[in-house]
C-alpha cells in the first residue's frame, strides 16, 4: 500500500469518527442500542444456568471430613440450608419476572427492579454463606476438603451477580431514555430463552433418574448428564452399567443432542443477525466518509474507486462506488465475526486449561495434559484417558463446557462460512476472465484472433434493460438521458394496473436466493415510481457536489439486507398514500369519482 492510499484511509477514519455532534449522538445511541439487545439475552441465558447452579449446591453438604482414605460429609447447618433456599427462590422468581416482561406482560421499570433485587440479593446470600464455610474451615482441622455442592454455590454466586449487574446497566440506559422503556425482545430470541431453561431441566431430570438408577451421587449424576447430552463422552467409572440404566441411556441422549442442536441453531441465528447488523453499521460510515471524499475534490476524489468514466454521471458513478462499499463492508464484517469467535474460544480453551491444571493438582497434570483434556473435550472427543476427578474440576466442567462447546460450534460454522465465501468469491474472479457470461475479456480476445480479417465485429448488445424489473409499459430507462418517467400522469391506469403489475414482479424477486440486486438501471425506474429521487440520470447526479445522492446517505436502499423488500415498502407506501387521500376526500365528491376510487379497490382486492 503507497503513502497516498494510507492516507486517504486515515482521512477516511478522521470523517467517519469526526467528534461532531451528530456523529457523537449516533455512536452513543449505538452503542445503547447494542446494550438494549444483547443485555436481555445474557440474562435470559446466564439465569437459568445460575438457577441450576444454586439447585445443586442445596443437593449435597459443602464439607467433607478427610483422613484414613475416606472422606465423610459434615451436614450443612439448617439456618444455612433455609437461606440459601431463599436465595434459590429469590433467582426463580427473578427468572420468572424477567421472562414476563420480555413477553410484554409486565411493565419494564417494574420487572426490570425485581430481577435486579432478586438477583443481586441471591448473589450477596451465596457469597456471604461460601466465606463462612471457609472461614469455618480455616479455624478448623486441617483435613477438610470441599464438595462439588461448594464449589456450584461458588459459581452461582458469580452468575447472579453478573446477571444482576447486566440488569441495572440495562435499567440505567432506560432511565437515561437511551431507549424505550417498553422493552422486548424478538421472536428469536425468546425461543432461545426457553430453549436454555428447556436443557437445564433436561439436565436436572436426566441426573436424578440416572443417580437413582446407577446408585450415584445427584451430583456426579449431574456430571454425567452434562458430557453426554453434549456428546463428549469422557466415560471412566460414569457410565451406565445397569440393563435399565442403559436402555434408557438411548432416548435420554439422543433427546439431549436434539435440544443442544436447536439451542446452537438459534443462537446461529442470532449471531448472523449480529453480523447484518454490524455490517450495515460498516456500510454507513464507509459511505458517508466516502461521501466526503467526492465532494472534496482534489486528491481524495481522484483515489475513490472505481474510477469515474468521461460519460458517467456522477449519481451512476455514486451507485457503483456504494456497490463496491457493499462488498468490502460485508467481507469485513465476516471476517470481525470470525475474530470474535476465534478469540472467545482460544480464551475458554486456555483459559480453562489453567483452571483445569489448578484444581487437578492432586493427579499432577500439567498443563501440556491440560490444554490436550481441555481440546479433546472442545472437539467431542473425549478419549477418556483424563478425567476430572476433583469436586472443583467436576464442577467447573459443567460450567466450562455449557459455554465452550456452542461457542466453538459457532466458530467452526464462521470458519467455514467464510472459507467458502472467500473461495467463492475467487472462483467468479477466475471465471469473470474465463468462461462465465459475465467474462468478457477472453472471449473478446478469442473473438479477435478467430475472425477474418475482413471482418467487422459488432458492438455487444446492452442487456441490462432486458432485467425483469424494468418497466414494459414503453418507459425506457438509461443513464445520462431524460427519462420519459419523470412525466408520468399519477391516474388511475398508474394506481389500477402499473403499480400492482410492479409489486407483483418484486414479489418473485424477494424468493430468489441470493437476494436480487437490481442494476442502476432498474433503480432509476423504481426510484423514479416512489419519487426518492427526482434528478436520476443528470451530469452531476443532485445539484452540486456538496450534496450527496442517495446512495452515499443514510437513506441508501443499498443499505437495507433485502432490495427487493425495500421497494417492494416503497410501492405499497404510494398506493397506502393514495387510500389516505381517498379517504379525506370531501362528501361533495362526484358519482364517476366514487366509481374509480371503487375500481381501484376491487383490482387491489383481485
Amino acid at each position: 500500500m503507497n503513502l497516498s492510499s494510507c492516507a486517504d484511509t486515515r482521512n477516511d477514519e478522521a470523517v467517519a469518527n469526526s467528534p461532531t455532534r451528530e456523529n457523537v449522538e449516533n455512536s452513543v445511541a449505538g452503542r445503547w442500542n447494542f446494550v438494549s439487545k444483547v443485555s436481555p439475552l445474557i440474562a435470559g441465558c446466564f439465569l437459568p444456568i445460575a438457577n441450576t447452579f444454586s439447585i445443586c449446591s442445596l443437593c449435597q453438604a459443602w464439607r467433607l471430613r478427610t483422613g484414613d482414605g475416606t472422606s465423610t460429609p459434615i451436614a450443612n447447618p439448617a439456618w444455612l440450608i433455609a437461606i440459601n433456599a431463599i436465595g434459590l427462590a429469590c433467582g426463580l422468581v427473578s427468572n420468572l419476572v424477567l421472562f414476563l416482561q420480555f413477553g410484554s406482560c409486565l411493565p419494564f421499570t417494574l420487572a426490570q427492579t425485581a430481577a435486579t433485587i432478586g438477583c443481586f440479593l441471591t448473589s450477596l446470600i451465596l457469597i456471604a454463606t461460601v466465606i463462612y464455610a471457609a472461614l469455618e474451615r480455616r479455624h478448623g482441622s486441617t483435613n477438610f476438603g470441599f464438595t462439588q455442592a461448594y464449589y456450584y454455590a461458588v459459581e452461582a454466586a458469580g452468575l447472579y451477580f453478573l446477571v444482576s449487574l447486566n440488569i441495572a446497566f440495562l435499567l440505567y440506559g432506560a432511565k437515561r431514555k437511551y431507549y424505550q422503556k417498553e422493552l422486548s425482545i424478538g421472536k428469536t430470541e425468546r425461543k432461545l430463552l426457553l430453549q436454555q431453561v428447556l436443557m437445564m431441566t433436561y439436565l436436572l431430570i436426566g441426573a436424578v433418574i440416572f443417580a437413582q438408577i446407577e446408585n450415584w451421587l445427584f451430583l456426579d449424576g449431574v456430571f454425567w448428564a452434562d458430557f453426554t447430552i453434549l456428546t463428549i463422552g469422557l466415560g471412566g467409572e460414569y457410565s451406565p452399567q445397569t440393563s435399565l440404566g442403559r436402555l434408557l441411556f438411548i432416548p435420554y441422549a439422543l433427546g439431549g443432542v436434539i435440544i443442544v442442536g436447536i439451542e446452537i441453531n438459534s443462537i446461529s441465528g442470532l449471531l448472523e443477525k449480529a453480523k447484518r447488523k454490524m455490517r450495515s453499521h460498516l456500510l454507513k460510515r464507509k459511505a458517508i466518509a466516502m461521501a466526503y471524499r467526492i465532494r472534496s475534490g482534489g486528491k481524495l476524489a481522484k483515489n475513490v474507486k472505481p474510477r469515474r468514466l468521461p460519460n458517467e454521471s456522477r449519481d451512476e458513478h455514486e451507485y457503483k462506488v456504494m456497490r463496491r462499499l457493499q462488498k468490502t463492508s460485508s467481507r469485513q464484517s465476516r471476517w470481525i465475526g470470525l475474530g470474535f469467535s476465534v478469540m472467545g474460544t482460544f480464551g475458554l480453551w486456555l483459559g480453562g486449561a489453567a483452571i483445569f491444571q489448578a484444581s487437578e493438582s492432586v493427579q499432577s497434570w500439567t498443563y501440556i495434559i491440560s490444554i490436550y483434556f481441555a481440546f479433546g473435550a472442545l472437539l467431542t472427543v473425549g478419549y477418556g484417558d483424563f478425567l476430572p476427578t476433583t469436586p472443583s474440576s467436576k464442577s467447573f466442567f459443567v460450567l466450562w463446557t455449557l459455554f465452550a462447546i456452542p461457542i466453538l460450534t459457532i466458530t467452526i460454522a464462521n470458519s467455514a462460512d467464510t472459507t467458502l465465501r472467500e473461495a467463492e468469491e475467487l472462483l467468479l474472479l477466475v471465471g469473470s476472465w474465463t468462461i462465465l457470461p459475465e467474462g468478457k475479456q477472453v472471449k473478446k480476445m478469442v473473438r479477435t484472433l478467430s475472425m477474418h480479417p475482413d471482418h467487422t465485429e459488432l458492438p455487444e448488445e446492452d442487456i441490462s434493460s432486458g432485467e425483469h424489473g424494468m418497466p414494459s409499459t414503453g418507459y425506457e430507462v438509461h443513464a445520462g438521458e431524460k427519462s420519459a418517467l419523470r412525466n408520468i400522469k399519477r391516474d388511475l391506469n398508474f394506481y389500477q394496473h402499473l403499480i400492482p403489475k410492479e409489486i407483483c414482479k418484486v414479489l418473485e424477486h424477494r424468493k430468489s436466493s441470493p437476494a436480487k440486486e437490481y442494476n442502476y438501471q432498474e433503480w432509476q425506474y423504481f426510484m423514479q415510481l416512489i419519487r426518492e429521487e427526482q434528478n436520476f440520470g443528470s451530469k452531476e447526479g443532485i445539484g452540486s457536489l456538496d450534496q450527496p445522492s442517495i446512495w452515499l446517505s443514510d437513506k441508501s436502499p443499498l443499505l437495507s439486507d433485502n432490495e427487493s423488500e425495500w421497494v417492494l415498502d416503497g410501492l405499497a407506501g404510494i398506493l397506502r398514500k393514495r387510500h389516505r387521500s381517498e379517504g379525506s376526500r370531501n362528501e361533495n365528491n362526484t358519482q364517476e369519482e366514487r366509481a374509480d376510487a371503487l375500481d381501484v379497490r376491487i383490482e387491489l382486492i383481485r
